[in-house]
């Protein structure tokens, strides 16, 4: 949903949020749907506040993850540089998890985008306390 989102907008509002939350989840009254779509909505939010880039940086796309708990984002700006996030889904994610999310995106950043990776990010929204640069080879 976040790739969904940024290929639209760097910075969408609430009112998009929650409308791209209640077409995924859907719009159901059931407090368990509730909760659902403030939580998915909340993580989303919370990258868009929290680590999207802001311009020179646009959206250029995802890869494919592996990890069905993980999200892979592209940034790029107008260098050729490039920002590889993994956004992890899953609310509070083990150490393992985490490090080995770093090893799978270090692994496939580099494979694909070579020496135009300036850095690389495992990325918790929901616990952000968690996040961590993985990686940083040049200014960015």
């Amino acid at each position: 949903m976040i790739a969904d989102l940024a290929s639209h907008t760097s910075t969408p509002d609430v009112t998009v949020v929650m409308a791209a939350t209640r077409r995924r989840i859907g719009s159901r009254q059931s407090i368990p749907a509730q909760v659902a779509t403030q939580a998915v909505a909340g993580a989303v939010a919370g990258y868009f506040r929290l680590y999207a880039p802001a311009a020179p940086w646009r959206f250029v796309g995802r890869d494919l993850c592996l990890n069905p708990e993980a999200t892979d984002l592209i940034w790029a700006d107008g260098t050729g540089a490039v920002i590889a996030d993994t956004v992890l889904a899953d609310t509070r994610p083990t150490d393992a998890q985490v490090a080995a999310a770093a090893a799978n995106l270090r692994a496939r950043a580099v494979a694909v985008h070579g020496p135009d990776v300036v850095r690389m990010r495992v990325l918790v929204p929901r616990a952000p306390e968690l996040s961590c640069v993985i990686a940083h080879s040049k200014s960015a």
